[in-house]
């Protein structure tokens, strides 16, 4: 039977098996303890300084304000009332209010600056990001929001290269800048309890699942892209064959050639499905990840892991078609060195997908670790079968398409000399 004596071959190479079933397991430690804060949303991981640079002269903008209105002949109690909305809620000191906020001071420290001293300390990553009041800002803010005219009123945000960091205080900015626009919308600016709510932050679930941890996270991410390399394995040891002409012995004892390949894809799915469940039952034991999870849970990710190794057997089957068609093992080489990379960087297997830019998220979520991370994610937190539908049938269909490529591809007869 082909596909015991491709595993015979797996098992006689103990070393590349036990580094191939069991480094994941290592960079999954690794990486769950050295993003276990920023993953989990610690503030201490997310703090950041940020430098404040005010151009603008809040006293005068309000006193412009108030010469605006007397110059609009507005009707004295109406004048009256929008004159004390801007004094006792300045959009300035409702900034500096939020700024000063218990809450926003766990994750950014603001700094008083000059332009010149600010945009130098960025420069030396002294600060993360460069938050910039321009100029009539006060004035302009008021007109647009208490008189309901475009003022042009736009707060600057300068940032360096820490894109998590930046997101939170640009996460901040933008709820601070709704929920002005928001009380002004209801008419409520103004009054003495206009100011903008802050929210401590958090995540809301869907469903009863707790939020994904590091540890978790790492696990999904680690084991759908050391699977793949099982794929590249696989065919390299097929072309080991061939040069040693064991191909030649299958075809004289008239065994179809497909036989063989068969038997290099269905081992490849035995290695990728024990390789996903020994990945998450130790993770799962070492940092308690699925606790109080029913059998049937387990049933649904090892069925996950079946789907997923399918897919793993169908790209050995097309890597070692291409091998024995161009009579190279590169196809193998470069798709274990360059595209598990590519895939992996698109897919999120180093960095949670919602980091990464929109563009190579698209890409991303048509990679087979890309689906398979949503896969386990959604399953993992409880969302209905119908919610899953769209991956599960991408990642089949996935399967499906690289096992007939190599079956058309393969050659039915010895064609190296």
């Amino acid at each position: 039977m082909f596909v015991w004596k491709d595993l015979l071959l797996f098992w006689r190479d103990r070393k590349g098996l036990v580094l191939l079933l069991l480094m994941p397991f290592l960079m999954i430690l690794i990486l769950g303890f050295a993003m276990k804060g920023l993953m989990e949303g610690s503030p201490e991981a997310l703090r950041m300084k940020a430098a404040l640079v005010v151009e603008d002269d809040e006293a005068s903008g309000i006193e412009r304000f108030r010469t605006e209105l007397r110059r609009r002949s507005l009707p004295e109690a109406a004048g009256s009332a929008l004159a004390a909305s801007a004094e006792q809620a300045s959009p300035y000191t409702l900034l500096k209010r939020m700024m000063e906020n218990e809450e926003v001071g766990k994750f950014v420290e603001f700094v008083p600056m000059d332009a010149e001293t600010a945009h130098t300390a960025l420069e030396s990553g002294e600060v993360k990001a460069v938050l910039t009041v321009p100029p009539e800002f006060t004035y302009k803010a008021l007109v647009g929001m208490l008189l309901g005219e475009d003022g042009g009123a736009a707060l600057r945000l300068t940032a360096g290269e820490s894109p998590v960091h930046v997101d939170v205080l640009q996460g901040m900015l933008n709820g601070f800048v709704r929920s002005l626009n928001f009380r002004t919308a209801l008419g409520e600016y103004g009054r003495p309890d206009a100011e903008p709510a802050l929210a401590a932050g958090g995540v809301e679930s869907m469903t009863d699942a707790k939020p994904m941890n590091s540890f978790l996270y790492f696990t999904l991410a680690m084991s759908v892209m050391f699977v793949l390399f099982v794929a590249g394995t696989t065919a390299a040891k097929a072309f080991a064959e061939l040069r040693g002409r064991v191909f030649d012995r299958v075809l004289l004892a008239d065994r179809h050639p497909l036989r063989f390949l068969g038997g290099k894809a269905g081992a490849a799915f035995c290695v990728a499905w024990l390789q996903l469940t020994l990945l998450f039952v130790l993770s799962h034991l070492a940092f308690g990840l699925f606790p109080g999870r029913p059998f049937s849970f387990w049933l649904g990710l090892s069925a996950i892991n079946a789907v997923l190794s399918i897919g793993v057997g169908g790209f050995a089957a097309l890597l070692t078609a291409l091998n024995f068609r161009f009579r190279s093992s590169t196809a193998s080489s470069m798709f274990s060195s360059i595209a598990v990379t590519v895939m992996a960087l698109a897919g999120g297997s180093f960095t949670p997908a919602s980091l990464l830019p929109d563009w190579v998220m698209q890409i991303g979520v048509w990679t087979p670790n890309g689906l398979a991370i949503s896969l386990y994610t959604l399953w993992i937190q409880g969302f209905a079968a119908v919610d899953m539908a769209p991956s599960l049938l991408k990642l089949a269909a996935f399967a499906v398409l690289t096992l007939t490529a190599g079956i058309y591809l393969f050659p039915a007869r010895r064609r190296v000399a």
